[in-house]
């Protein structure tokens, strides 16, 4: 482990959506440290996470910010959302309140299809047709960090496809740990069947998932209202807000 993350998980600060160090590994991040001071930065040279100095954190701008931490004498600018879900409460959906969940996964004409993990060497004509299937369906929308996406697709450490009966991908669910959340980075589906929901069904309740016996960290919306939408159908037992801190005056 880092130390920045040892520092993290010392001072008991829950980390945010792009922490973890598979994340850091694929999007290379670069922990920089100096006369006491502990930072990360990516590639470019722009600080991504607060800059830590001892057991705080330094008044400097920086790309995305910890729950629960101020910086003095800088300004903050909306990033993003993080969606925080607890597995546990998938394993009952009956209620009012997953009543259009329950009926959307109960649409998925398969449902006796069970999630298997992908292997590392196994990267086929198959798995880039679901991957070229799903970028179709967001032809009009920006895919963010698709480099680091595809590094997951390929490689990732945590990776289960959910196949049809011909043995077809139809659904890829990629996550990746820090010692305080799972972050559920990507469920990637094909188009129609209710397909996206049953494979996020599928994630929640899944064994291994359920085992971590940790909350889960959705990401955001990406500016999307219907992706925000989405995931609040999902009953988060929290939504944070995250910013960006710049200097006074400046703006992202």
């Amino acid at each position: 482990m880092s130390k920045y993350f040892n520092r993290l998980e010392e001072l008991k600060i829950v980390p945010n959506f792009w922490c973890s160090e598979e994340y850091f590994e694929k999007a290379r991040f670069i922990e920089q440290e100096k006369e006491g001071k502990l930072w990360i930065e990516d590639s470019d040279g722009f600080v991504i996470l607060p800059e830590l100095y001892l057991n705080r954190f330094v008044s400097s701008p920086c790309w995305c910010d910890f729950e629960g931490v101020s910086l003095g004498g800088m300004n903050k600018v909306f990033l993003d959302y993080e969606i925080i879900y607890d597995p546990k409460q998938f394993l009952d959906l009956t209620g009012k309140r997953w009543e259009v969940f329950r009926k959307n996964i109960r649409k998925f004409p398969n449902r006796n299809l069970e999630l298997q993990p992908m292997s590392y060497d196994r990267f086929d004509e198959d798995i880039m047709t679901c991957v070229l299937d799903w970028l179709e369906d967001r032809k009009e929308e920006e895919i963010q960090d698709d480099d680091v996406l595809f590094k997951y697709l390929k490689e990732g450490e945590n990776r289960k496809a959910l196949k049809d009966c011909n043995g077809n991908v139809i659904g890829i669910n990629i996550w990746d740990e820090n010692y305080h959340y799972i972050n559920y980075r990507v469920a990637m589906s094909r188009k129609g069947d209710f397909s996206n929901e049953y494979l996020r069904y599928l994630f929640y309740t899944d064994p291994e998932i359920q085992g971590k016996n940790k909350l889960v960290n959705d990401g955001g919306c990406l500016g999307s209202g219907a992706l925000l939408s989405f995931k609040k159908k999902l009953n988060p037992i929290k939504i944070r807000s995250v910013y960006s801190w710049v200097n006074e005056k400046e703006k992202i």
